[in-house]
């Protein structure tokens, strides 16, 4: 997802304060509960949470790519994006309608 000042260190601080559990709770956090990190002022929290916002914007095709599956890589990820108009009508699509998708075949779309 490429947000800027959220490396491994940064993520496992907010999971052990429990700001976070899952990716979708990064999209939630607000600068005043960043701040309650040990070591975290004011500028840090601000640039973490502008990190979080410019994210949003890089598109579904980058984000689909950073979740992981295996087999998809940033142009079949892009592929998707294309068919797909949103992550929901993605999750509802079924392996044959994924196996019609550019750069797809049947193993990528079992993943």
């Amino acid at each position: 997802m490429d947000i800027e000042g959220c490396g491994p260190s940064r993520l496992e601080q907010l999971l052990e304060a429990k700001l976070i559990e899952t990716p979708a709770d990064l999209y939630k956090l607000r600068k005043e509960r960043v701040m309650e990190l040990e070591r975290q002022g004011e500028k840090s929290a601000e640039n973490l949470v502008a990190g979080i916002e410019a994210s949003k914007k890089r598109g579904l095709g980058r984000l689909i790519y950073a979740l992981g599956i295996a087999q998809i890589g940033e142009r079949a990820a892009d592929s998707l994006a294309k068919k797909y108009k949103d992550l929901d009508e993605l999750m509802a699509a079924d392996e044959e309608g994924l196996k019609k998708v550019p750069d797809f075949g049947p193993v990528a779309a079992a993943s």
